[in-house]
């Protein structure tokens, strides 16, 4: 499951079928993580959250190594595809794999 592009949008499951924002996923996996590593949240609440958001994150990797569903710049919410990216996005993902590692290494 991933963020849906717009928060006031009515939760159902086609939103997150085909409404991803990773780049909020990967960011919201990012702090979420951090403050787990720093003792602010309780990892065993948090954790399970961390790792949906990994795996939404992973799953998002187009077979070209491309990360979709990011949403692009711009001043409202706009529908998101499988090949929309964003070099912030990417950023984001990148930051959330290093965080996720440092949480789940020894």
């Amino acid at each position: 499951m991933s963020w849906a592009t717009m928060i006031s949008t009515p939760i159902s499951p086609t939103i997150f079928l085909f409404q991803n924002d990773n780049g909020a996923v990967a960011i919201w996996t990012v702090t979420s993580a951090w403050g787990v590593k720093h003792g602010l949240l309780d990892a065993a609440e948090y954790r399970p959250a961390i790792e949906n958001g990994w795996a939404a994150l992973a799953r998002s990797v187009a077979k070209g190594r491309r990360l979709g569903w990011v949403q692009q710049v711009s001043d409202r919410p706009d529908a998101v595809a499988e090949t929309d990216t964003q070099f912030y996005g990417v950023g984001a993902f990148l930051l959330a794999a290093s965080a996720v590692a440092s949480i789940t290494e020894g």
